[in-house]
């Protein structure tokens, strides 16, 4: 029996992508449309078994979408879910029931919670996912920075497999957090990076090593026993070689991933983070990421018009933002393109990515046939910018955890 095809419908190219992988991966035939009208017609021909809606829809939204699908003779019964970050009133409510929605679900939502909710609402589910990966897929399409806050929103829980050439690395999530990474990569161990930032030198690194050989143990067990370090060393050198081997993860410019789900690493380095999921992002995109990834991403979105978020109440809206990082978020009001924000400087376009890829910044087609986007989208972008900038102030006025 043919696989159900979901129609999976969202101005977040990212968000389709991963949600189409998880779809494909449980059993299902994925498709993605990018806007309202682009929605309606991909349901013509896919006669999709199910269709999630983003409610913010560019030129045809949510609501509008599902109601012209009720009104098809082939489509009227077709289940929908909305899968949306705004907030729904008891007015969003009514209408979702109005039109026999199947559910509603707020972002960020749990990949098990969303996959169980489709599976009730197609009667042809899978009765099991293919293999042991929820998700799969390229970094060349899908950024490690994005790949992590897409895992974030969707609460994640298990292992997520990384592999560049001969690298490979593993980061356990939690909720969608970092929790620990392992890696294989020689300079990343804790000797090089003792030698790397002056603690030891070679010569004891090499003591370390040939000890180990002959008598076992860890090199930090070691340089402790021969008071080479003591604890509160070892801790701080500890920290800073799991925060090494997450961070070089932003410099990768391809390779690929896979998602295992509930999955446990036996050993790696826990992470330490004092800083939000945000931050952290926000960190690795601005000290990390190569240029010429962040101005390829940019490109390809140059013609969007850049609109306040809508309010997801991700914690990954806690990015430290320094003054000109809150002076481009203030230029966001729905007028000006990608390629009129992120112009003028390296760092611009950084903090621009950035925002972007946060979720903080959402980017939607211009109008040509219609009002302009910074009209259509008034009032809700107005909301918007101001739930992301009391996000913005309370993250100041918090640790980050």
């Amino acid at each position: 029996m043919a696989a159900a095809t979901i129609l999976c419908a969202d101005d977040d190219r990212g968000f389709c992508q991963i949600l189409s992988r998880a779809f494909t991966q449980a059993g299902y035939q994925a498709e993605t449309a990018y806007d309202g009208v682009a929605a309606v017609e991909r349901a013509r021909v896919l006669k999709p078994a199910l269709v999630t809606l983003d409610v913010m829809l560019p030129r045809l939204d949510g609501f509008r979408v599902l109601e012209t699908i009720r009104g098809e003779k082939d489509l009227a019964q077709t289940p929908a879910l909305f899968v949306s970050g705004c907030t729904f009133t008891p007015d969003y409510q009514a209408r979702a029931r109005a039109l026999s929605a199947a559910a509603v679900l707020k972002k960020p939502v749990p990949l098990d919670q969303l996959l169980a909710s489709v599976a009730r609402a197609v009667a042809s589910a899978p009765a099991a996912a293919k293999g042991g990966a929820t998700l799969a897929g390229s970094l060349e399409q899908l950024p490690f920075a994005e790949l992590l806050h897409h895992l974030h929103g969707l609460r994640a829980t298990g292992v997520l497999d990384l592999r560049h050439g001969k690298k490979k690395k593993q980061v356990q999530l939690r909720d969608g957090v970092p929790e620990a990474v392992r890696s294989n990569l020689m300079h990343e161990t804790l000797g090089h990076l003792l030698v790397g930032g002056g603690t030891i030198t070679e010569d004891v690194l090499h003591a370390c090593v040939k000890r180990m050989k002959t008598s076992g143990g860890l090199i930090g067990q070691i340089l402790l026993a021969s008071q080479m370090l003591d604890d509160e060393d070892l801790a701080r050198a500890l920290r800073r070689q799991a925060d090494e081997k997450l961070f070089e993860l932003f410099t990768w410019r391809a390779g690929s991933y896979q998602f295992h789900d509930r999955a446990r690493l036996k050993s790696a380095n826990a992470l330490y983070l004092n800083r939000s999921p945000a931050d952290l992002l926000a960190h690795g995109v601005l000290e990390r990421m190569p240029r010429d990834v962040i101005d390829a991403r940019l490109a390809a979105r140059a013609h969007f018009v850049a609109l306040p978020g809508g309010s997801r109440s991700y914690q990954f809206q806690r990015a430290n933002l320094d003054a000109q990082g809150k002076a481009l978020l203030g230029q966001v009001d729905g007028t000006k393109t990608v390629a009129q924000l992120g112009a003028p400087t390296e760092r611009t376009r950084r903090l621009l990515y950035a925002l972007i890829a946060l979720e903080i910044v959402d980017l939607a087609e211009p109008q040509k046939d219609s009002a302009p986007a910074a009209q259509q989208h008034a009032a809700p972008a107005k909301a918007a910018l101001r739930e992301v900038r009391r996000n913005v102030q309370a993250s100041e006025d918090r640790v980050a955890t």
